[in-house]
């Protein structure tokens, strides 16, 4: 892709972003960044990771960012090819295919799945649930459906997943700056 881009600087490849300021689309961002090839890239925002998978295999964009989980049986199928994956390991459902880490990206970013409770939720409603869903992450049931879609099984805490999205938000707010992304 980017010896593509090189050779072809005034060419516009249509890229699927999942919604603007979604997950999705920072790690997009990251990556394309970090590559030195946004500029090359023509954005098609849709409101949903499926509007821009379904955009992609009818061929309104060139290439487009999701979930691997959204895309895995059109990689199976060959319908899709995976260029990278964000995070510093490989997936395992994708063995053949670099990380970011690997790519030697500044970030480890990668777009995480979480339970959210509302404020007010009683901290011990909170704690059992987070025992729930730890102990539902442990089983091979869940590492097995995991490996299959092409995620990174990783249990965080409430006190975790808080400092976590906490950090995720300062890489998040440099990047819009950065890059100008907010109107």
């Amino acid at each position: 892709l980017v010896d593509y881009c090189k050779a072809h600087p005034d060419e516009k490849i249509t890229f699927g972003v999942p919604g603007v300021g979604s997950s999705g689309q920072m790690g997009i961002e990251i990556y394309l960044d970090q590559l030195g090839i946004r500029d090359n890239m023509k954005f098609i925002i849709y409101t949903s990771g499926g509007e821009s998978l379904t955009g992609h295999l009818g061929k309104e964009c060139v290439i487009h960012g999701g979930f691997a989980s959204d895309g895995m049986r059109y990689v199976e199928t060959g319908d899709l090819k995976v260029l990278a994956v964000s995070g510093q390991t490989r997936v395992a459902a994708l063995p053949n295919t670099e990380c970011f880490g690997e790519l030697g990206f500044k970030t480890d970013y990668m777009t995480y799945q979480g339970i959210w409770a509302t404020k007010g939720t009683p901290e011990e409603v909170i704690n059992k649930i987070a025992d729930i869903f730890k102990a539902a992450c442990a089983t091979p049931e869940w590492q097995q459906y995991c490996d299959e879609q092409g995620c990174i099984n990783v249990y965080a805490g409430p006190q975790e997943w808080h400092d976590l999205m906490a950090d995720l938000n300062v890489v998040i707010v440099d990047l819009v700056k950065r890059l100008g992304l907010a109107g």
